[in-house]
């Protein structure tokens, strides 16, 4: 069985643990200011690894969120969530079954560090951005507490804040903002219009097309 499918019994249940809950409610602060610098106007959203959708918190009520994962038992948890408008879709992060240019904003909280393929990632999210578009996104550096998550059975590749923004550069991202929580950072970045691909790219062969 996919550790996932284990995980996602007591996924909420661990979240709502009293130092566990001070950390992620750090993370969500962290990415409140940083979508303060840019104000949500965009009606659609695209989540990446939403999860049972705990992460969704840091947006206002009313925008409709399609929300991609892979795990179909995080997907069934992910539709008890009330207060947006909720799109599920299972898919693979680095195989999005979106057209290119399609969305203004893109996030991916908590994701990054359980990908083996960080700028596969970044390759993905800058195809379906539209030109200029932004991405809130988190990584986990180095460090006792992030090495400690790999107990859990799945296992974390952190990163470093400067490897990770070569990584962004390299991928044609500007960094618009950062903060520093417990065990993550929070990174707001733009595509870069100079770097944009004019040829677009299909989605993936095989996979649904959300437009």
């Amino acid at each position: 069985m996919d550790a996932w499918e284990v995980k996602s019994v007591l996924y909420r249940r661990l979240r709502d643990l009293p130092y566990i809950r001070r950390i992620l409610t750090a993370e969500t602060n962290n990415c409140n200011s940083l979508l303060q610098n840019f104000p949500i106007e965009a009606k659609r959203i695209l989540d990446v690894g939403s999860g049972t959708g705990s992460t969704l918190a840091v947006y206002p009520d009313g925008i409709t969120l399609i929300c991609i994962d892979r795990s179909t038992a995080m997907l069934r948890q992910l539709r008890k969530v009330q207060s947006h408008h909720v799109l599920p879709a299972r898919a693979d992060a680095t195989a999005l079954p979106v057209r290119s240019a399609s969305f203004g904003f893109v996030s991916a909280i908590g994701l990054s560090e359980y990908l083996v393929d960080l700028p596969c990632l970044l390759k993905e999210v800058k195809r379906v951005l539209k030109p200029g578009g932004f991405f809130l996104v988190t990584v986990s550096p180095p460090g006792f507490l992030t090495a400690f998550r790999n107990v859990l059975g799945i296992k974390i590749h952190a990163i470093s804040s400067a490897d990770f923004e070569g990584v962004i550069r390299t991928a044609g991202f500007l960094l618009w903002g950062k903060r520093r929580s417990t065990i993550q950072y929070q990174y707001l970045l733009q595509s870069n219009t100079m770097m944009h691909s004019k040829r677009m790219h299909p989605a993936p062969n095989g996979t649904r097309i959300i437009s």
